[in-house]
């Protein structure tokens, strides 16, 4: 009887550790918070539908797919720079992220000026590779954020007429900057914009003029401004030739004034 009951002891042991071993190799690879955020545009509000949203790691032959719990319209220009939204929370089982595939609706909506503008999207499927792959840490949440970047999403076509093609952009927490500053001017508040030869970020700056604008990729942006009462008429101005944006630091450029 002694016998056995070692053996069964030992049995029961190797098994532990066996049981542990393999929970410890199913757990998941990152958590994952997948927000929605975007830059204001020239419009009042742009609504557009989205049914799911799948993260992709090409290299290792990995996906997860998210489908959204509400296929309700979503104003994206409520999400700027300082909101955002939660999509989704989720398990991903790679360390990168490569590409991202959204599906939309087939239909969606702009209103400008006060005027009711539906735009029709052919392709309801989209592929976005990304520039550079989101490399993920594997302790604690990541924050994803989905930025559509309406600057070049939408254009303007004959007879009050948009084609919507959309743009967009993964950005992470850990990997963007920030850009913060103030305007000081007697009239209207204007948008602030960092633009770059591959994206367009900006933001609105709140009433006493400060402003500042999240999860910038690194890199090199020039500062421009656009102040108008009438869009079509709209000019941007740049103030600043060059701003460098460090992962994880904030830039500040200071107090603009606008005459």
């Amino acid at each position: 009887m002694q016998g056995r009951g070692k053996i069964f002891l030992i049995v029961l042991f190797i098994s532990l550790v066996f049981y542990s071993g393999c929970k410890k190799e199913s757990q998941p690879f990152a958590g994952i918070q997948l927000y929605l955020k975007d830059s204001p545009a020239l419009f009042d509000s742009l609504l557009i539908r989205i049914f799911s949203v799948e993260l992709i790691s090409d290299s290792l032959h990995y996906s997860e797919k998210i489908t959204l719990k509400s296929s309700q319209p979503i104003n994206i220009l409520k999400y700027t720079n300082e909101k955002d939204t939660l999509l989704a929370e989720f398990f991903y089982n790679a360390p990168t992220v490569e590409r991202i595939v959204i599906t939309f609706g087939s239909s969606h909506m702009i209103y400008r000026k006060g005027k009711r503008i539906p735009i029709l999207l052919n392709d309801t499927v989209h592929s976005f590779s990304l520039r550079k792959p989101v490399a993920l840490k594997n302790a604690g949440k990541n924050r994803l954020y989905i930025d559509f970047d309406c600057y070049f999403s939408l254009k303007a076509k004959h007879n009050d007429q948009w084609e919507y093609t959309p743009v967009v952009h993964l950005r992470s927490a850990d990997s963007t900057g920030l850009v913060r500053g103030k305007i000081k001017t007697s009239g209207r508040m204007p948008f602030v914009w960092l633009v770059s030869p591959q994206d367009t970020l900006g933001t609105l700056p709140l009433a006493n003029g400060n402003f500042q604008i999240l999860y910038v990729p690194p890199g090199q942006y020039s500062l421009w401004v656009l102040v108008t009462d009438d869009e079509d008429e709209a000019e941007p101005v740049m103030f600043i030739e060059k701003v460098e944006v460090v992962a994880s630091k904030a830039t500040g450029v200071g107090t603009l004034t606008i005459n």
